[in-house]
């Protein structure tokens, strides 16, 4: 078992480099077939914004990436600020295992 704590608030984006760099992980990993849980408290906004953007690594757009995970969890990503950052971003590179 591998354990990241990155703690950050739901009042604003966390910093972008770190954010991206654990994001990048996940992704990798999942590409590998690994399982990844991603946690938060109340498991509505910051766990939902990393994984989102590790969907995002692995090739979705931000669009679907919300789309998705409003739809598998009521309630979730109801930070406007943390849905733009995700509905603007574009699949990046995929990730290789």
């Amino acid at each position: 078992m591998l354990y990241i704590y990155f703690p950050f608030n739901d009042d604003h984006l966390p910093d972008l480099e770190k954010l991206h760099a654990v994001a990048r992980l996940g992704a990798s990993l999942v590409a590998a077939g690994h399982k990844v849980l991603c946690h938060c408290l109340m498991g509505f906004n910051r766990s939902a914004l990393l994984a989102g953007l590790i969907l995002v690594y692995l090739g979705m757009t931000g669009e679907e990436v919300v789309k998705l995970l409003q739809s598998k969890r009521a309630g979730a990503l109801y930070n406007e600020t943390f849905v733009g950052y995700l509905r603007s971003a574009q699949p990046l590179a995929k990730t290789k295992a």
